[in-house]
């Protein structure tokens, strides 16, 4: 175990390397609470980076004393804090690229427009479509009445 990291209990070697690892990764982080604002009444803290922003630096975003930055640091913090409300296995990766907080368990997509996509991207779709859209021609080819040319009048099949 790393040094002053957290104590993981032995469940597994791969969980315990696992954990080994992400106890190493969190030690490059220093952050600070720090009081941001009062909304509704209420006291809100967020956690800074220890070293302070200023105005040349890239996470830096804004004019004069107003900013706006969201760092390395803060995405770290985030994660934390989901991790100790239980969470972080909402936070998935859709198939697309995008991440997004699952609102059940079984959710894949980020969106319904993006399960449609993916799903009419694959083969299987792709195929039961074709084998619809064949029979769907077949059955307006055969119709209970027909348009007979010649004589341009409509004439029951039967």
């Amino acid at each position: 175990m790393v040094a002053g990291a957290w104590e993981f209990p032995t469940f597994h070697p791969a969980v315990d390397r696992a954990g080994e690892a992400v106890a190493r990764a969190f030690r490059r982080y220093v952050l600070r609470p720090e009081f941001v604002r009062g909304k509704g009444g209420k006291l809100l803290f967020d956690w800074e980076p220890a070293h302070r922003i200023k105005k040349g630096d890239p996470e830096y975003v804004g004019t004069g004393e107003e900013r706006f930055y969201f760092t390395e640091c803060h995405a770290v913090a985030r994660i934390i804090e989901l991790c100790q409300a239980g969470l972080i296995e909402a936070v998935r990766r859709c198939p697309c690229g995008k991440w997004f907080c699952a609102k059940f368990s079984h959710s894949k997509f980020c969106s319904t427009s993006c399960q449609q996509k993916i799903y009419r991207s694959s083969p299987e779709w792709r195929e039961h479509r074709r084998n619809y859209m064949r029979r769907l021609r077949v059955q307006h080819k055969h119709t209970l009445f027909r348009f007979d040319p010649p004589t341009k009048k409509i004439q029951s099949q039967h």
